[in-house]
């Protein structure tokens, strides 16, 4: 279900790839911006998600290593 979502996803984005939660399991990221100053990426507005993509995605700013 979820590949079938991101290829219909609403907002452009630059990649879909995967990072791991702070309990260590794996998830699915669907990456809208990239950034290398967190900062700066943490102050980008990230547009609202609707239905059925709340039911799969989160929003969040995550930390590339």
């Amino acid at each position: 279900m979820c590949l079938a979502l991101w290829e219909k996803f609403p907002l452009p984005f630059e990649y879909l790839g995967n990072g791991r939660e702070p309990d260590g399991s794996v998830a699915l990221v669907l990456a809208l911006e990239d950034e290398y100053d967190r900062e700066r990426l943490e102050k980008t507005v990230i547009p609202s998600l609707t239905a059925p993509y709340t039911k799969v995605f989160t929003q969040g700013t995550w930390v590339g290593i």
